[in-house]
């Protein structure tokens, strides 16, 4: 949690904590029907609407729109139960004097059957409407600035997932479950996700990060930690016309300027 360049945080993030512990807690309060109407303003409407030829083609109960906004609740209450949600709905349902059975099955399918590129569509204009919140930076002659890093999250102990997101050698065989790789770049300005990409244990970050280098623009700055800090990387992106704000780890900072002493 410590910053990388804490001199300059105020200037690299002139928002400061994007998401601070209050408004947080106020999301995780809200209905169902208060997040759609606080956070539907970040999305295309035409985005929700229901394909005719394709799945979510007809008004059900959980249409697409509806399915959106359900699961969206579901992961700010930390993933709760997908009874809870049906319980959303039937509120929703009880207000215009309907009622609703409380299976969740319906619910699941519908969700299930969201578009992997829709969602990432919504992505990408969640991430537009709030650079348009933030103010014109003034830093580094008031070029782009874009945060990369990476994390690990564990799957569903399936054998499809093992064979593609092998588990580390250390875990007991049958005792662990598969992981796999994130690595995601960021709007520094807005704290927006701009593009992720997924791997096993076995790439690396830096790969990992090289191919999302097509989301980047020439004059970015590209700002990371020591796990990307090299001299190779700064000469890949400098092709690009992009600029790299690291740290450099430690024993091979040391070891450069030995050689230079020398």
């Amino acid at each position: 949690m410590t910053p990388d360049f804490p001199q300059f945080i105020k200037r690299l993030a002139p928002m400061g904590l994007r998401l601070a512990p209050h408004t947080l807690r106020k999301l995780r309060h809200a209905t169902l029907g208060q997040i759609e109407q606080r956070l539907a303003g970040f999305l295309p409407a035409s985005g929700l609407q229901n394909n005719p030829t394709k799945d979510h083609s007809r008004e059900r109960i959980y249409p697409l729109h509806r399915v959106f906004w359900c699961w969206l609740w579901q992961i700010l209450q930390c993933n709760t139960a997908c009874r809870e949600v049906v319980r959303q709905v039937q509120i929703l349902f009880c207000l215009h004097g309907q009622s609703i059975d409380e299976g969740t099955s319906a619910y699941c399918q519908s969700r299930s059957k969201i578009p992997l590129a829709l969602l990432r569509k919504w992505v990408s204009s969640s991430a537009q409407a709030a650079r348009k919140l933030v103010p014109s930076p003034t830093f580094l002659q008031a070029r782009p600035l874009k945060a990369v890093d990476g994390s690990s999250v564990r799957l569903a102990d399936t054998s499809k997932n093992q064979q593609q997101f092998p588990q580390p050698h250390s875990q007991h065989p049958g005792a662990g479950f598969p992981v796999m790789k994130i690595v995601a770049f960021f709007c520094v300005a807005s704290g927006s996700l701009l593009a992720c990409v997924t791997g096993n244990r076995f790439q690396s970050e830096v790969s990992l990060a090289a191919q999302l280098f097509g989301s980047l623009s020439g004059g970015d700055v590209l700002v990371t930690d020591r796990g990307f800090g090299s001299f190779v990387l700064a000469a890949l992106l400098q092709t690009l016309g992009i600029d790299l704000i690291a740290r450099f780890p430690p024993v091979f900072g040391a070891s450069i300027f030995a050689k230079a002493k020398d």
